[in-house]
């Protein structure tokens, strides 16, 4: 018996496999295996540029030049800490792709042991693990933290979920241990994918509550709880007591609630602030605003207070997004997985309801995506990902009139085979297709943008102009297509160079920049203009939204000299990426 349920009674050398001590030993090398060969035919690429360099330019103590640097931006000091200490020890390794990479290995691990050692019989457990192996591929090929953060919480919840649902054992496991730790790692990495995490496995605490009602099982959850509630004490804590970090946290949540959903129209957001001007809305919509006198945490604050988070037009907005119908698709399909989840091990004693009940946590998650307008490729694929990983807790409940003190175990175990190898071979395909199509249509481009000669022409104007200060004003993301995750570790951050565009302005680094090219906080761009060694590298575009916020800032006028033409936009090809040199008049 493992975490109260019987595995006995299945046939064959793959159920008998099943309820071997190989099981372990055997997940952990299916799940790493195909990680390693991703890493060895082609590096993956970080594809939610620039968020995912910055996380690791400044766990390395690169950002800005800066030097070594104990926190990271978008996560807490439970892994900024250990991370930043690992790159002081041994700087040569690339420790933060490591970091991801190790994570997502763990929690595909944890994930096909346990479907391994569940009730489900022996076809659907091999289509389980088909699919699971090419999420697996999936995830390591689109290498970014959120993704991550939401297969840490989730394997860490399944360690606990299943002696805390389905048995009473008061003894304290090195499986709990681990998954109190996977937990805290993984609502670190990301406090909000970690939150979604725990949604979608919200049901398992309310069958305890119901179901098996016991001292242990409370205290698992509980312990949970209280670990993420310590993580982000210790993460809040981090922030406020360091030198340069203290305002960053109020700053960030106040941006995120103002800016995290469609622009306002500029009529609507000098309603909320009069003070600004149209020239002042166009920056900000443009995530430009570095000027701490104009956009300062107290018109974050007000502006997002006043402003609507869940609407119908932000619903329409997402609605003309192919990853919103991405989104309902896969929705139903964990329907239709509850359903032959359940039918398999038998739909009786409320696990249909428990099964049903993480499809409603995933469909109300769903509609809260679409009224918010968020709807995106690194959250649609991981919340289905963290929702199979708890239907198939389910198949760990016994066969029992009453889950408790007085359950029996099942003897049956699940090992009914009149699909045959039907189910596994069209899931081994439809895993084929879904690995291919997703390097072809998502990965393939990113490694396309490599070899355009934008990317080049800037990292040459950037080497060779040291004597200029280059201000990348949205546009840093040229700076990074030359580079895969490892690569990337070996490039030395420029220090010429700005980067406008994010919540980075209330960090140490930033500051610290500042100070040397003797910049003021409260009015960057300002300076910017009255300095003859300042160029900035922008889409031409938006030269004239930069030249009228100047203008208004400074009440004189600006002129605008355009150095280079360093060639068309990755994204918006019609556009042009110039070198220029803004001057008041």
């Amino acid at each position: 018996m493992r975490d109260g349920v019987s595995v006995r009674g299945r046939v064959g050398a793959l159920a008998e496999f099943r309820t071997s001590r190989w099981v372990v030993p055997c997940g952990a090398l299916i799940a790493f295996a195909p990680i390693v060969l991703v890493c060895a035919l082609q590096a993956p690429m970080y594809p939610m540029s620039p968020d995912e360099q910055m996380q690791a330019l400044y766990a390395s103590g690169r950002y800005l030049a800066s030097g070594p640097n104990w926190l990271m931006p978008y996560s807490l000091a439970p892994i900024s800490v250990p991370l930043s200490l690992l790159y002081r020890l041994l700087p040569q390794l690339p420790w933060y792709p490591l970091m991801l990479l190790i994570l997502i290995g763990a929690s595909w691990s944890i994930s096909l042991i346990q479907v391994m050692r569940s009730r489900m019989n022996d076809p659907l457990c091999l289509s389980l693990v088909t699919i699971f192996l090419a999420c697996d591929v999936i995830s390591t090929m689109y290498l970014t933290f959120t993704i991550v953060s939401f297969l840490t919480v989730s394997a860490g919840l399944m360690l606990l979920v299943g002696r805390s649902a389905f048995a009473r054992d008061p003894r304290v496991h090195a499986s709990d241990v681990v998954g109190l730790v996977l937990i805290v790692l993984g609502y670190a990495l990301r406090p909000e994918s970690g939150q979604v995490a725990f949604v979608l496995f919200s049901p398992f605490a309310l069958w305890v509550l119901a179901a098996n009602r016991n001292v242990a099982s409370i205290s698992r959850m509980l312990a949970a709880v209280l670990g993420v509630a310590l993580c982000v004490g210790v993460g809040q804590a981090a922030y406020r007591s360091t030198p340069g970090w203290e305002t960053y946290p109020d700053y960030l949540a106040a941006g995120r609630r103002s800016l995290d959903y469609p622009d306002l129209p500029v009529e609507e957001v000098r309603a909320i602030a009069p003070e600004l001007s149209e020239e002042d809305v166009a920056l900000l919509h443009e995530w430009m605003f570095i000027d701490e006198d104009v956009f300062g945490i107290d018109f974050f604050s007000r502006y997002g207070e006043a402003r609507e988070h869940i609407s119908l037009d932000n619903a329409r907005d997402a609605l003309g997004a192919k990853t919103t119908y991405a989104l309902i698709g896969l929705t139903a399909a964990m329907a239709a997985c509850a359903w032959a989840l359940t039918g398999d091990i038998g739909r009786r004693d409320g696990v249909c309801l428990l099964a049903f009940g993480v499809v409603l946590m995933l469909l109300v998650s769903c509609v809260l995506l679409i009224l918010r307008a968020r709807v995106r490729v690194h959250v649609v694929m991981p919340l289905a990902f963290c929702a199979m990983m708890s239907l198939v807790m389910c198949a760990h409940a016994p066969v029992a009139s009453s889950i408790g003190v007085h359950a029996r175990v099942s003897e049956r175990g699940g090992s009914r085979g009149g699909r045959g190898m039907a189910l596994p071979i069209a899931a081994l395909l439809f895993s084929v297709v879904a690995c291919g199509g997703f390097w072809a249509v998502v990965v393939r481009p990113l490694r396309a943008q490599a070899a355009a000669p934008t990317v080049a022409a800037v990292a040459d104007y950037v080497e060779e102009n040291p004597d200029q200060l280059v201000v990348f004003a949205r546009t840093q993301t040229l700076l990074y297509p030359s580079y895969d995750a490892f690569s990337f570790e070996r490039w030395s951050y420029p220090e010429n160079v700005l980067q406008v565009g994010g919540w980075m302005s209330h960090t140490a680094p930033w500051r610290d920049f500042l100070e040397r090219h003797d910049l003021s906080l409260g009015s960057t761009f300002a300076d910017l203009a009255d300095r003859d060694d300042v160029v900035t590298v922008v889409a031409d575009g938006k030269v004239d939204v930069i030249r009228a916020y100047l203008e208004g800032q400074t009440g004189r006028g600006a002129e605008v000299e355009v150095l280079e033409d360093l060639g068309p936009g990755l994204i918006d090809t019609s556009s042009r990426i110039v070198v220029c040199r803004f001057e008041s008049v």
